[in-house]
């Protein structure tokens, strides 16, 4: 049967979807009622536990692009492409989740939501480069020389991602460096759990992502052919501070321990805090449902050609049989 192949891993699939949904599900547990609320920014500080492990979740996606499109290159196959294509749609993903609840965090912080920090600007730079590796395969056509040009764009790509990471050590800026000695820390064991907990539920909800690209990108086909060093200078929370007490008074019950960021510009006061949260996590939600629907609408049209191949395949196998006997 045509299909036969892409039914045998169906129920590792399923099973993956409902832990991850159980890990987002304890993520948001931790977050909201085990995590203590930071002392300076209040409680706008828990978009930090998704924001930085959807970062996580854009470096898994640009890896698995680089990989399949470095395999790609070496010895075509629609299974590799598949895989190249997967990754760097997961990486949009992704990088839309960074690039929407990191100016939300930024305002609180900074008093402004984008400035041309370093880690800012080359994060966009990842981010637009796998749009283009996105738009070239929806409208450039699917012949070898475009899966070949998108293959050495996905390659490319992969060439930003230790830039983006080491900007900050390299070229200073605004951006914290958290797990650094300059960046304080997590200094609550709730707040390294939290963080933990966010790391599991976006690596899990990237394997996810690529994988259900990655089942669609090889049926389509068959459905096709059936028919850094460290910065110099005053570290950050040293500069642009403003009344560090009023930002404590601000925070609801927060713990003495936690302690973890700085406030770099003046201006955070016009922003509520829960606003802000609440944006953030309706722009994941939002980002990945509408990831979900996209990837259904598409999955269903194949399916239906499937349907109708195995069809016309079942119809050949009778005729055959028929006019055998």
């Amino acid at each position: 049967m045509a299909r036969a192949p892409l039914r045998r891993l169906d129920g590792i699939f399923y099973a993956l979807v409902a832990v991850t949904a159980a890990a987002f599900v304890a993520e948001i547990l931790l977050v909201f009622l085990k995590a203590p609320v930071e002392a300076r920014m209040g409680i706008v500080q828990k978009i930090f536990y998704f924001h930085v492990p959807s970062a996580y979740g854009m470096y898994l996606g640009a890896t698995a692009c680089f990989l399949g499109s470095a395999a790609y290159l070496a010895r075509p196959s629609d299974a590799r492409d598949a895989v190249a294509r997967a990754g760097a749609e997961a990486a949009v993903v992704f990088g839309a989740i960074v690039l929407v609840t990191g100016p939300l965090w930024g305002a609180k912080a900074w008093g402004t939501f984008w400035t041309w920090d370093p880690r800012l600007t080359t994060a966009l730079l990842s981010f637009l480069i796998y749009v283009a590796y996105l738009v070239l395969r929806a409208f450039g056509g699917d012949g070898e020389g475009e899966r070949r040009f998108s293959a050495a764009l996905g390659v490319l790509g992969a060439a930003n991602l230790p830039i983006i990471h080491f900007s900050v050590r390299k070229w200073g800026g605004q951006h914290p460096m958290v797990f650094t000695g300059s960046g304080g820390g997590l200094r609550h064991p709730d707040m390294k759990l939290a963080l933990a907990g966010g790391f599991v539920a976006f690596t899990l909800l990237a394997v996810l992502v690529v994988w259900a690209r990655e089942r669609r990108g090889r049926a389509q086909p068959i459905a096709t052919r059936g028919g850094g060093r460290r910065r110099s200078g005053p570290r950050h929370e040293d500069r642009g501070m403003t009344d560090v007490a009023a930002l404590q008074a601000k925070s609801e019950s927060p713990d003495d321990r936690a302690t973890t960021f700085q406030a770099v510009q003046g201006g955070s006061e016009h922003y509520s805090g829960e606003a802000l949260l609440v944006g953030a996590y309706s722009a994941l939600w939002a980002i990945v449902l509408l990831w979900v629907a996209l990837l259904w609408r598409k999955q269903s049209a194949v399916s239906a050609r499937l349907d109708d191949l195995e069809r016309v395949l079942d119809r050949a196998a009778a005729e055959r049989q028929k006019n055998r006997s």
